[in-house]
This record gives C-alpha cells, structure tokens and sequence, in this order.
C-alpha cells in the first residue's frame, strides 16, 4: 500500500495527464468531433487554471453550470490503434488514474503518448 503523502501528491497529477491526453488525443480522432473535445475548456484561461489542477479539487467549475457531455462513434477505428471492436470505448476514457489499477493506466498513457509522439516527428520531418 503506498504512503498517503504519495498518494496525495502523484494522484493529481496522473488525474490532469490522463484530462490532457482525453483532449488531445480526442481532437483529431474520428471517434469525437473536434468541437465537442474542446466544449469543456471554452472559456478557460490555460494559464490562470494550470495550477488549480494539482489541487486535491482540481478547477473550479465555471460560473454557469455548464455541464459537459461526450459522445462517441463507437464504429469509428482509434486513431492511435487500440483495438475496439465490439463498439468499445476508448482506453483514455475508461481507464482511471488510481494506485490499484496504475499499470493499465501508465500502459494506456504509454500506447498513446509512444504513437502521438511518432506522428509529430513523422510531421515535422515532412515541413
């Protein structure tokens, strides 16, 4: 069992890596319209919120108690190429960022981050 300090400290921030790769990965990703990867941060200064995330409560909610809904094409294939047949979700959003599960997290994180991280080399080499 990990110490409760390290708990405190590392959950918040695998919890905003996990909401980074969410909208990042989902943007571009035929599974999700762009629009709606990006409706829950309209409106959201980056810069005044960075640091709220790696709070024990994370951003404030904004004012207007806009709630945000996420829809997915399940027949659509991954980008990064998990295989989801079946009409499964996507990892990024079924997977969570605790201490009992943190090998299927990290392992997720890892498949995604490997395969982003390869076309934006892949791209840059082409500009």
């Amino acid at each position: 069992m990990p110490d409760p300090a390290v708990e405190f400290f590392v959950m918040p921030i695998l919890d905003s890596l996990r909401t980074d790769l969410q909208l990042v990965c989902s943007s571009d990703c035929g599974r999700f319209s762009r629009r709606d990867s990006f409706k829950y941060w309209e409106g959201r200064d980056p810069f005044e919120s960075y640091w709220s995330r790696f709070g024990t409560r994370g951003i404030a909610p904004t004012s207007d108690d806009a709630s945000y809904h996420r829809l997915e094409r399940t027949s659509e294939p991954c980008r990064v190429g998990f295989d989801l047949s079946d009409g499964a979700g996507c990892p990024l959003y079924q997977v969570q960022a605790e201490m009992e599960s943190l090998d299927a997290f990290l392992s997720t994180v890892a498949h995604v981050v490997r395969c982003r991280a390869s076309k934006r080399r892949t791209m840059r080499a082409d500009q």
